[in-house]
């Protein structure tokens, strides 16, 4: 859900797709194919930046703690542009005019201002 697993089925599927992900992920590496690829978009302010995923995130949790125990193991992951759910690729906060819900008035700028920094700092 948006906010959560809403049914304890729910939390128990996803501790089972977790845990499913860290056997094979032990047993075999990690080799994306083009089907399984963690993907998402830039979003980029000033010079700095962040990759969002949009798909992917209980095998990035997998491979965070795998690397948190082996510092050698998972230091670079591919990934890939997101081309289903947006054609937007980089999101950079200069352009914030042009942004979706900007420029069509669903958003206001100090909101999703809000939403970007968030990103960027704790």
């Amino acid at each position: 859900g948006l906010f959560g697993p809403e049914e304890k089925n729910e939390i128990r599927h996803r501790i089972i797709r977790i845990k499913n992900n860290l056997i094979n992920i032990e047993r075999f590496g990690y080799l994306p194919t083009e089907n399984d690829i963690v993907k998402g978009y830039l979003l980029i302010s000033n010079n700095d930046y962040r990759f969002l995923i949009t798909s992917g995130h209980h095998r990035i949790a997998v491979l965070k703690a795998l690397n948190s125990f082996d510092k050698s193991k998972f230091n670079y992951i591919p990934v890939k542009f997101e081309n289903q759910r947006s054609n937007l690729k980089v999101i950079n906060i200069k352009d914030i005019e042009d942004w979706p819900s900007i420029s069509n008035n669903s958003c206001c700028e100090k909101d999703a201002l809000e939403l970007f920094n968030k990103f960027f700092f704790p």
